[in-house]
């Protein structure tokens, strides 16, 4: 009887335990999102979801940022930059028309190349 008491006693303090550390790390990933009781192996995993091929989709950068010097943005006659907008390692402008049209430039921090243009039009 005495040994059962026991094994009660030790299983309820390991459901205590186990409840406090469940709280804790809902609270530690609530307020850091990158936060992970365990590190990465650094192998990938076959059940791992792939990543996204949009270079936007990443949150932060990878790699830091290089120095590339100084780089020109072509913009059409009358355009006027509204906006900027940091995404990972690239840089989304806002671009506003002297016609009142809208576009997206996006800009990769670390070459300082133009990835493509986005013109924005109302639908029809």
């Amino acid at each position: 009887m005495q040994a059962l008491k026991g094994l009660v006693i030790g299983m309820g303090l390991l459901i205590v335990i186990g409840m406090g550390v469940l709280g804790y790390g809902l609270y530690k990933k609530a307020t850091d999102p990158g936060f992970k009781f365990f590190k990465d192996s650094g192998a990938p995993t076959a059940s791992a979801p792939a990543t996204p091929a949009a270079p936007i989709a990443s949150a932060a950068p990878q790699t830091p940022l290089k120095s590339f010097g100084t780089k020109s943005v072509p913009l059409a006659p009358g355009e006027t930059l509204e906006g900027v907008t940091p995404n990972g390692s690239y840089l989304i402008l806002h671009l506003k028309g002297s016609d009142g049209s809208d576009s997206l430039t996006i800009v990769d921090m670390n070459g300082g190349a133009v990835v493509g243009r986005l013109n924005l039009e109302p639908l029809k």
